[in-house]
């Protein structure tokens, strides 16, 4: 078997290196096609949550006739009937609400994975150029680093930035009306012996509740995606 020489390892160093290259290259596409994806899932879910927050006083009518066009009651349980449906109600608030909060942080993470992906890239690209002895007046293989910074910056950063005012805004009027029409009305003074006054707190109080913490959460997510933080690197002689 012949002895491998150091132009063989060098080359097959740099072959490697670019397929490398482009099989990240790739993931960031795909992770590209995703978040784009799943961006225009979270605008639709939250123009629809924001329409359903003016349409709460209309949601428990509608269940109720909904549920006695498939299930026919007597008139004894219909009572219970109209104690349910707000009830029923309320907890379909409440999951377009986590829906927001899930699709959100699944917008972040994306973002994060595809920004720690371009930063990689961008410093992968002097080992590459290195080993495959390209000079420092040609591009090839800088798409990600100098070139980008010469040609592309600028308007990718004004797109980024649109991106997140649309969600920005979006997110601050859904949880502005979620807020403003969840917020508790005519609660009964709070006796903790009196279990139905107890349950009529929580009944009243549990969604605005929801509110505050998935706002609060959200918020924090979104803060983050506007402005990602990339970890810092040491910097390394490409080699």
């Amino acid at each position: 078997m012949p002895a491998t020489t150091t132009t063989d390892l060098a080359t097959l160093r740099a072959a490697v290196l670019a397929e490398h290259y482009q099989k990240t290259m790739e993931l960031v596409i795909h992770h590209w096609e995703r978040r784009s994806r799943q961006f225009v899932t979270l605008v639709a879910v939250l123009a629809g949550a924001a329409l359903v927050a003016f349409a709460r006083p209309l949601i428990a009518p509608a269940l109720k006739e909904v549920f006695l066009k498939y299930v026919p009651l007597k008139d004894a349980n219909l009572t219970r009937l109209d104690a349910l449906t707000p009830v029923a109600g309320d907890l379909i608030l409440a999951f377009l609400v986590v829906t927001v909060f899930y699709l959100t942080a699944n917008l972040v993470n994306r973002t994060s994975i595809i920004t720690n992906y371009y930063v990689y890239l961008q410093r992968i690209e002097p080992e590459l150029r290195k080993a495959l002895e390209i000079s420092p007046s040609q591009v090839v293989f800088s798409r990600e680093g100098d070139f980008y910074r010469a040609v592309g910056a600028y308007n990718s950063r004004l797109i980024g930035r649109s991106y997140k005012a649309i969600l920005g805004l979006l997110l601050l009027f859904f949880f502005a009306a979620r807020l403003f029409f969840d917020f508790p009305q005519d609660l009964p003074p709070l006796q903790i012996p009196n279990r139905e006054l107890a349950l009529e707190w929580v009944a009243k109080c549990f969604l605005f509740a929801i509110d505050v913490v998935i706002f609060v959460a959200t918020a924090r997510l979104f803060a983050r995606f506007v402005s990602p933080l990339t970890p810092a690197m040491p910097e390394v002689e490409a080699s």
